[in-house]
């Protein structure tokens, strides 16, 4: 619930802070935190630590470009300007390879342990990101270029509470969500 929390209540302002700033340090910014977050996980020592780690965790997460988090607000934009998707498979399979040395950890060494052989990574690889990475080239798909002013967040939040079937998928994907903790 923790993660879930704060993943979906920080993706929308991620969503408009990437749609108007620099998308490459939003997703290294939110690769270290996501990242480092994970590697407390493993260093939590009590329940309260291991909340709030779990917090940084959807904070980071919620600003992930990469698979598998496909229903980030922030990989929508990532889509619209074509970017990364080439990459799509290797961070697929990046992803599994990652799962699979985190599950030889446990086994080896326990619940902590693999928390940290998730989170240490990340970090470096945030530090790669935000030195190596260029902006993409944005634009074809925003407002402006079809001669439209761009939308504020309050008048999409209003718009989106007048589509029944937006209302309809989120409240669906939130009763999904939270029966799947049962």
């Amino acid at each position: 619930m923790a993660l879930a929390l704060f993943y979906v209540t920080v993706g929308i302002p991620i969503a408009a802070l990437a749609d108007r700033k620099s998308r490459r340090n939003i997703l290294a910014i939110s690769l270290a935190i996501w990242s480092g977050m994970t590697a407390l996980c493993g260093l939590a020592q009590n329940y309260w630590q291991l909340l709030l780690a779990r917090f940084g965790v959807g904070i980071g997460e919620a600003g992930g470009l990469l698979p598998p988090h496909r229903c980030s607000p922030t990989s929508f934009l990532r889509r619209g300007d074509r970017w990364l998707t080439r990459s799509s498979p290797s961070a697929r399979a990046w992803g599994v390879a990652r799962s699979q040395v985190a599950g030889e950890a446990a086994e080896r060494s326990g619940w902590r342990a693999a928390f940290l052989v998730l989170g240490i990574p990340g970090v470096v690889v945030a530090l790669i990101v935000w030195l190596t990475v260029r902006e993409p080239h944005r634009g074809q798909l925003d407002s402006s270029a079809l001669g439209r002013q761009p939308s504020t967040l309050p008048a999409t939040l209003h718009f989106i509470a007048t589509q029944r079937s937006a209302i309809h998928l989120l409240l669906g994907g939130s009763v999904a969500t939270f029966w799947s903790w049962g």
